[in-house]
Formats: C-alpha cells, sequence, structure tokens
C-alpha cells in the first residue's frame, strides 16, 4: 500500500540529515512513497501484454477487418450493375 510521507532537515543520531516520518496516505501533501511491485504497476508498459490479452487484441483488429470487408461485399453486391468484376 502507498505511504504518505514528509521529510524533516533535522540530524538525526545516526548523522542522516534528513529523516522520513510516515504520515496517513489520505491527505497527503508530502512524497508518496511506493514499494518496488506498486512502482511497476503504474510505469508498465501499455505494450507489455500478456499472450491471452495480445491474442484477445488480435481478435477484436481481425473482426473489425472482417466485420469492414463484409461491408464492402455487400456494398459492391447491392451496388453493381451486373459486371462480373464488382466495380462499379
Amino acid at each position: 500500500m502507498a505511504d504518505c510521507a514528509y521529510l524533516a532537515s533535522v540530524p538525526s543520531s545516526d548523522g542522516t540529515p534528513v529523516q522520513v516520518y510516515a504520515a496517513s496516505p489520505a491527505p497527503c501533501s508530502g512524497y508518496v512513497v511506493l514499494t518496488p511491485a506498486e512502482y511497476a504497476h503504474l510505469a508498465a508498459n501499455p505494450f507489455n501484454l500478456s499472450y491471452q490479452d495480445g491474442a484477445t487484441v488480435a481478435g477484436a483488429v481481425a473482426s473489425v477487418w472482417l466485420l469492414a470487408w463484409v461491408f464492402r461485399a455487400l456494398v459492391r453486391a447491392l451496388g453493381s450493375d451486373g459486371d462480373e468484376r464488382g466495380e462499379s
């Protein structure tokens, strides 16, 4: 889960000049701290698809092409004047 944090410029006992304090994530006005898995999910490439997702997209594209071909054939059939080539 993402946490809200803010920085304080107070030297600590171990010598680090900055301390990170956790705060409630709801009204976050500081920094949001993410786990590596959360960051990977946010920065995911939209083209990085699983095989199933790729097949779904390919099927949708093929379906649209098939529908366009059917409409084109229907328009040619209804608009033809007896020409065997099907060109108007």
